[in-house]
């Protein structure tokens, strides 16, 4: 534990204490990841820490808190630690097991959104979370889309995301790279980890 401790339990105190905490360990933004891990406890959005800095917190609550600090601490994804992430304007559900999808790889989404004529039929493999595949079906809705990977829970959890997001239409295979495809049409694009190829125009 740090050696800095609340005297309190108000929201402003535990943050103080939290950013104390984060700093120790040589995080690179304490207090903003203190908000964040505070905010996901709290079900808040960042400005109501401040709207309500007397408020005293519940032992459950602050329990949860220094819970998570101390895996932030260990080095954890904080993004693991929240169970969530935001792409592309969507917040996603991840989980230890699942790639947490970069913020530079939003560029992907750019390009094939410019492509012309846009791609009616488009392969995700490794689908992840399926932050590809959500975020493309949102910027080209004519588009089918399929999408594969071979983990178990990395398929669960791109399908409870596709259903937050209403994009039930998305077709999600089990399996790996090319292998769970049969009988498919030929597709215009192919999404794989970083990069997109272009199969037709």
């Amino acid at each position: 534990m740090p050696s800095v401790k609340s005297k309190e339990n108000t929201l402003t105190s535990l943050l103080r204490w939290g950013e104390a905490f984060l700093r120790e360990r040589g995080i690179d933004a304490p207090r903003l990841e203190a908000e964040l891990l505070f905010c996901s406890v709290l079900s808040v959005r960042r400005i109501d820490l401040y709207l309500r800095s007397d408020q005293a917190v519940a032992p459950r609550e602050e329990t949860l808190f220094r819970e998570r600090l101390l895996r932030r601490g260990a080095r954890e994804p904080i993004q693991y630690i929240m169970g969530e992430v935001e792409f592309c304007g969507a917040t996603l559900f991840v989980e230890p097991g699942v790639f947490i999808p970069r913020p530079e790889t939003e560029l992907i989404v750019e390009s094939a959104r410019r492509l012309l004529p846009a791609p009616r039929r488009i392969l995700d493999l490794c689908t992840g979370s399926g932050a590809l595949a959500l975020a493309l079906a949102k910027a080209l809705p004519a588009a089918e889309i399929v999408a594969t990977d071979c983990s178990e829970t990395a398929l669960k959890v791109a399908q409870k995301n596709a259903a937050r997001h209403g994009s039930l239409h998305i077709v999600f295979l089990r399996g790996d790279l090319f292998e769970p495809l049969r009988n498919e049409a030929p597709f215009d694009l192919i999404e794989y980890l970083v990069g997109l190829m272009i199969l037709k125009s």
